[in-house]
């Protein structure tokens, strides 16, 4: 069972022509869309609709399986080797096995990699192991296993891991340790699990308005995709007053959002697109603080999650605010930031058809919170169901685990191709079964109530 969520109509990836899908029409289409990798290093979406029938060929980007180079496998396949060390699924003389086959790989490119860093590729720094070994003395081998297999989602995990290996340039010791702060972040600051149950209609239950405002303000919501079929999440700044709630209420609306888009990613998109509309921003709506927590998500909590942030509209106050954020990101975020300030700056990055009208586009859509209603979340409440499924899930999170020591062993290419083809399997089991369990353990978004994410 997958949700579903239409590709946009100006996915530039796809090789055959699609039907138009244009934002305001979604709810309106039955669609289907299924990922599988092939061995010829591309994805294929076998969709159905009630329109036509096409299998569309979709590239993957570089640096995502099915698109790697032999250096890049390997030191994912190393990335994989500590981690399955760190939850339990390696003993140490094993590690050293695994990490010594990796070594031996008979690949060029992990000779270059060799010369050109000057360190073997496994040979992780001590630097950088200590500080993943830091983190992981906070939490005990099922606290870190499980919040690995939590964050995975119904995405591939190999992808998962190759999220932090990008955000750290392929250095395997610093993205270990970068991911270790973030499944801490995850289990005991953001509390990413507790908030995904609770949810808006938690929120209608225990009358907390405080967070319900965020919604009802219009100050942020997720709507229509851009140019690369990535999908848009709107800010409208001028709708925040930071004297309403709370930093703690900031960080949880914050962390839904990011939750609830990472559901509308489908491999090969899995990246989304931010818009800052700045029309009628004044000083009063300036938050520093809710600045610094978001770009700390993107920077440190969501690795490679954002692909192009938009500042339109900008006043002239905002310069000097700029000003003092600018120093605050790191270099490839601040890359990915563009400032526009008209409807032809826009449409270098989203269609017309998917730029709202107030912005001088031709999307109709006005958004609208539609309430929690009483008893949608239900299914959060049935302990009983969720505890089969979470068992289910677990024999497919061992499953994995031994097919990716496997992997990792696999020396000649006969192996491997056999080890990858069962790995195909297991990873959509997996999706398949995170999709049963979804609503069990995450409370409907408004994305659920608006027929943006279904279940089919």
């Amino acid at each position: 069972m997958y949700p579903w969520v239409p590709p946009s109509a100006s996915q530039t990836r796809l090789s055959v022509a699609s039907p138009p899908f244009s934002s305001n029409n979604r709810a309106n289409h039955r669609h289907c869309a299924c990922i599988s990798m092939s061995s010829s290093s591309s994805l294929s979406f076998n969709t159905t609709n009630d329109i036509t029938n096409d299998t569309i060929m979709v590239a993957a980007l570089p640096g995502r399986m099915g698109n790697l180079t032999p250096e890049q496998t390997a030191q994912l396949k190393d990335m994989w080797a500590h981690l399955m060390a760190a939850i339990g699924a390696l003993d140490d003389e094993n590690l050293k096995e695994v990490t010594r086959a990796v070594q031996e790989m008979d690949f060029e490119a992990g000779k270059v990699a060799a010369a050109k860093h000057g360190t073997p590729i496994d040979d992780v720094s001590a630097l950088d192991l200590a500080a993943f070994a830091e983190v992981r003395k906070t939490m005990s081998i099922e606290q870190l296993r499980l919040a690995f297999w939590d964050m995975v989602h119904g995405d591939s995990p190999d992808n998962l891991l190759l999220r932090f290996l990008r955000a750290r340039k392929w250095d395997v010791g610093k993205a270990l340790a970068m991911m270790a702060r973030t499944f801490h972040w995850r289990v005991f600051d953001g509390k990413v699990a507790e908030t995904e149950l609770w949810g808006e209609a938690g929120a209608l239950r225990d009358g907390d308005d405080e967070f319900l405002l965020q919604f009802r303000s219009k100050k942020c919501f997720i709507h229509g995709n851009d140019k690369e079929g990535r999908p848009v999440v709107h800010a409208r700044p001028v709708n925040h007053n930071p004297k309403l709630q709370t930093q703690e209420t900031i960080e949880k609306f914050t962390v839904h959002v990011c939750e609830t888009t990472r559901l509308m990613l489908h491999e090969p998109v899995d990246s989304a697109t931010v818009v800052f509309d700045m029309k009628g921003f004044g000083l009063s709506n300036m938050d520093y603080n809710a600045v610094k927590f978001v770009i700390q998500c993107f920077e440190a909590h969501y690795p490679e999650c954002l692909g192009v942030l938009l500042v339109h509209r900008a006043p002239w106050v905002f310069s000097g605010i700029w000003k003092i954020i600018k120093p605050w990101l790191d270099p490839v975020i601040a890359k990915k930031i563009h400032f526009t300030s008209n409807t032809k700056d826009v449409e270098k990055f989203i269609d017309i058809s998917n730029i709202p009208k107030d912005m001088g586009g031709t999307d109709p859509y006005q958004y609208v919170y539609v309430e929690p209603k009483e008893g949608e979340a239900a299914k959060t409440e049935d302990s009983e169901t969720r505890k089969k499924l979470e068992n289910d899930r677990l024999k497919l999170y061992e499953e994995m685990e031994q097919n990716t020591v496997a992997w990792i062993k696999a020396v000649t290419p006969e192996e491997e191709k056999q080890v990858l083809a069962d790995r195909k399997v297991v990873t959509q089991k997996l999706r398949s079964q995170w999709w049963d369990l979804d609503p069990y353990q995450r409370a409907p978004s408004i994305l659920d109530r608006i027929g943006d994410i279904k279940y089919e």
